[in-house]
């Protein structure tokens, strides 16, 4: 795992997927179809472990849980921007609690939370919500917009991965960076390298996620 994590912070590491099946669909295809699944999912769950350097450090670990039914969890542990920090959001179709440690709030449940959450991992990567929790804040547009807010484009295969799509990103109007996700040949996330473009430098960020379950 050490060699792997430093690996990750260097250049871009293709996991091993356990078999591999020929690519046939676009880049863009295989994308929306990840989205999709995830969106229309009875569950989806899975672990992460999020590392960043730059602009602004961070090493985050966690689980993200979502059931139909039976609502949301997002929890992560570990540091960001140099703070200690103990995140967490639960929601249910009612209330939502969130924040970092003891300072998290109680609010009515966003109507599109589930979709910010979402389409935050798939296009801005997981960490953006976490950071947007240690601030006691909820994932940016649970009340709607997300899709048109964060948008990808210039979508191509990774050069030194075959299972991987790289793709710009931009955010209200504002090309913002650009990313890599790895996607399995069964159709799951892998992992994910971001550049994050700030006035202050760049933030370079590995997510890489595990024990991932999308239950249709």
């Amino acid at each position: 795992m050490f060699v792997k994590y430093i690996a990750a912070l260097t250049g871009f590491f293709c996991l091993t997927t356990g078999y591999k099946t020929p690519h046939t669909e676009a880049p863009e295809v295989a994308f929306k179809t990840l989205e999709e699944r995830l969106l229309h999912a009875q569950e989806v769950k899975l672990a992460f472990r999020v590392s960043a350097v730059g602009a602004v450090s961070a090493d985050i670990h966690g689980i993200l849980e979502m059931e139909t039914g039976a609502g949301i969890l997002l929890k992560g542990r570990g540091s960001f921007g140099g703070d200690s920090v103990d995140l967490e959001l639960r929601a249910d179709n009612y209330q939502v609690e969130f924040g970092n440690r003891s300072e998290r709030k109680v609010a009515d449940t966003p109507p599109k939370l589930r979709e910010a959450l979402l389409i935050g991992l798939t296009r801005m990567g997981i960490l953006h919500n976490l950071a947007r929790l240690t601030g006691n804040a909820l994932p940016d547009h649970a009340e709607g917009g997300i899709r048109e807010w964060v948008v990808v484009d210039s979508f191509t295969r990774d050069t030194q991965c075959e299972d991987a799509i790289s793709f710009a990103l931009t955010v209200a109007g504002t090309h913002s960076g650009s990313a890599t996700l790895q996607i399995s040949p069964s159709g799951q996330p892998v992992e994910r390298h971001q550049t994050v473009h700030f006035p202050s430098g760049e933030m370079r960020v590995v997510e890489q996620y595990s024990d991932v379950t999308i239950t249709q």
